[in-house]
């Protein structure tokens, strides 16, 4: 684990006399365990768990997941997944074969039961833990209730925001490159502009000059004209006509930070 990363959590841990602290958001997930799940990303509620005590790192994620975790060379102490889907392997699986292969073969029936698994080989049963709560449905934090007598949970998402304020050299790098990547998307899309371009032809710009420079899209509001004066919306076909105001408001992703 990033050791800056792991002195602010256990920093956590010791001011509020918590025994674990479990990250359920995709940024607090990547924060512990620096994986990042399109599937997370995509499907609001989906149950992925990143746990940190002092005695190590914990992942808990759905079977398909793996596949991910294995290709991306995650690195923490504890792994389990959960639910079902089927892989074909070769004769000759590889390494990424192998790694999926053996963690599926001990499946958890649902997410919880991958937690408990993990917590408990992290000695985190029935002790005082802090969950995330950003990123459950209330649903899901009572089942965790139920399922966790003996401990007890406590919110955590402001205390991730607290460790997470304070950034190492290599986040302020990668700040710094987002916002550089931003902004020569902008001067990609001032290069083009001209009487008849749209808002939409503009935001393609934008981002496709982002994706050339190792980054991704995440906020792209171009407007045009009478369009400046609104707030955030999706660009439309609006053209730009000679003395007409254009309005930037971007960003974009790079290694997991935004500008």
């Amino acid at each position: 684990m990033n050791s800056h990363f792991k002195s602010r959590l256990t920093q956590v841990l010791d001011a509020e006399g918590l025994d674990a602290v479990i990250g359920t958001s995709t940024e607090n997930l990547y924060y512990v365990t620096g994986f990042r799940s399109l599937a997370h990303a995509l499907f609001r509620g989906l149950e992925l768990y990143g746990v940190f005590t002092r005695a190590g790192t914990g992942l808990v994620v759905p079977f398909i997941d793996t596949t991910g975790v294995a290709a991306d060379e995650i690195r923490v102490d504890q792994l389990a997944c959960y639910g079902k889907f089927f892989f074909d392997y070769g004769d000759d699986p590889g390494v990424v074969g192998a790694k999926v292969r053996a963690w599926t073969a001990a499946a958890m029936a649902s997410p919880v039961d991958a937690l408990v698994k993990v917590l408990g080989n992290l000695g985190g049963r029935g002790k005082r833990i802090g969950v995330d709560e950003s990123g459950l449905f209330p649903s899901a934090w009572r089942t965790l209730e139920q399922q966790f007598t003996g401990s007890t949970l406590v919110p955590a998402y402001q205390l991730f925001r607290r460790a997470r304020m304070v950034k190492s050299p290599e986040e302020v790098a990668r700040l710094e490159r987002a916002a550089q990547i931003a902004e020569d998307g902008v001067a990609a899309v001032l290069a083009m502009l001209k009487p008849g371009v749209t808002e939409r032809e503009a935001a393609y710009v934008y981002e496709a000059e982002i994706l050339k420079r190792g980054a991704q899209p995440f906020f792209t509001v171009i407007t045009i004209g009478e369009r400046a004066a609104l707030a955030d919306v999706y660009p439309a076909e609006r053209a730009l006509k000679p003395g007409d105001m254009v309005r930037f408001d971007l960003g974009c992703v790079y290694q997991g930070y935004r500008s």
